[in-house]
């Protein structure tokens, strides 16, 4: 894995994650930021469903032990969904 660009402030990542997925999410900002006075700060936005709920149940454990400070937790309801025919 290459070294990301430098010079960002802020990582957006809008994209599911399991549990391990969002744990290697951390490790890599842990690698490549946190040793260079990087961002120690998140906000967590979660789906009101099931899958949201397990993964923010993740990040409250998580996320601390990992060095970082939960500034937001938020909740948000899927929209309507498009049928396409």
């Amino acid at each position: 894995m290459e070294d990301s660009p430098k010079g960002y402030k802020y990582l957006f990542s809008p994209f599911v994650k399991s549990p391990a997925q969002g744990e290697d999410v951390y490790k890599y900002l842990n690698a490549r930021s946190l040793k260079d006075s990087g961002p120690t700060k998140v906000a967590v936005f979660a789906e009101k469903t099931d899958w949201g709920k397990e993964l923010g149940a993740y990040g409250r454990i998580t996320l601390p032990s990992m060095g970082y400070e939960i500034v937001d937790y938020e909740e948000y309801a899927l929209g309507p969904k498009t049928i396409q025919t």
